[in-house]
């Protein structure tokens, strides 16, 4: 059984699933902190990798964000390496978060995947398609 790490203080965060076998079939969210800055890049479901969007954003946000991962207690997700051997062509997800105290969580999938994933990834992507809409407006 996984242990629960809490989630604070990020400074560097990435969370990127694929749902098709397209050149950009892939969401990608990349949190980076440095001297206080956060800047996101977001490569948006839909969009071509061209269009990816980077910006700064506020402490809010990435506290909206560990809030997200620990509601679902992805910090229990650290050391989650699946997949189903039996499917061609399925979709995968990566997610790695490095926090100030020098915690690591790295999880992967292919066709399958950690509890709550998929409430973790329909909150990541509300929040980071506004960003993203908020953006390109």
């Amino acid at each position: 059984m996984f242990i629960n790490k809490t989630i604070k203080d990020i400074t560097g965060f990435e969370f990127r699933y694929s749902y098709g076998n397209g050149k950009d079939s892939y969401v990608q969210y990349v949190v980076l902190e440095g001297d206080g800055v956060y800047a996101v890049s977001i490569k948006a479901r839909g969009e071509r990798e061209e269009d990816r969007a980077e910006f700064e954003i506020s402490p809010d946000v990435v506290s909206k964000l560990e809030e997200c991962l620990n509601r679902y207690k992805a910090g229990k997700w650290d050391g989650f390496h699946k997949s189903n051997k039996y499917v061609l062509d399925g979709n995968s997800f990566s997610m790695y978060v490095k926090t100030k105290d020098g915690t690591h969580i790295e999880a992967n999938g292919y066709m399958r995947y950690p509890a709550k994933y998929k409430e973790v990834r329909q909150e990541l992507d509300g929040l980071f398609e506004d960003l993203y809409r908020g953006f390109k407006a």
